[in-house]
């Protein structure tokens, strides 16, 4: 997208954005925060991008939510007033776990309009149709991730990992025990 103020240039300075949905995953998860950052600097050390502690935006918030972030909101605010000519996460799941893609297209544009470049750290992103269509098909499959581990966040205890192993989710073993109960009571 073409940017609202033509020709004006943005400063050859990357914004980096982190996240995770907990403190405990923030210090245990591959994608601890520190992990995060670490991956992110030497990305842009490598691409030749500066960056600075004054642009560097955490959030230990979900992934579902967009404008309820204030790391996220900070950084789109800087993006808007020309301070950042790229804003770098360490994967889309980082950025979004929203799962129709919509959230991702929002932040995406509102960089995209500002002039800068939307990257991440461990895929590939491009402007063209095909790029912006695997974008969208990476936010689905970190939104579906989200949706499918929803009811162990819930006082729900999740079945052994065997179980998954094999095809069984949370929900298919709850089916599976209410059809078996059900069959005992009939016997009886």
């Amino acid at each position: 997208m073409a940017r609202a103020i033509a020709d004006v240039p943005l400063p050859h300075v990357a914004a980096i954005y982190r996240r995770v949905s907990s403190l405990k995953q923030s210090a245990e998860d591959k994608y601890a925060l520190d992990t995060q950052l670490d991956a992110a600097q030497a990305w842009c050390a490598a691409q030749g991008w500066a960056t600075s502690e004054q642009h560097i935006y955490t959030d230990v918030w979900t992934g579902e939510d967009l404008w309820q972030r204030p790391g996220l909101m900070r950084l789109l605010e800087g993006v808007d007033a020309g301070r950042v000519g790229l804003v770098l996460a360490h994967a889309v799941d980082r950025l979004t776990r929203e799962q129709t893609g919509g959230h991702l297209a929002i932040i995406a544009e509102r960089i995209e309009r500002a002039g800068a470049r939307l990257e991440c750290v461990t895929e590939p992103l491009d402007a063209t149709p095909q790029g912006v269509m695997m974008r969208n098909f990476r936010a689905f499959a970190a939104g579906s991730v989200s949706a499918a581990i929803a009811p162990t966040r819930a006082s729900y205890s999740p079945p052994p990992s065997h179980s998954m192993a094999i095809g069984l989710t949370p929900r298919t073993l709850t089916a599976r025990a209410i059809c078996l109960k059900s069959a005992t009571l009939r016997t009886r």
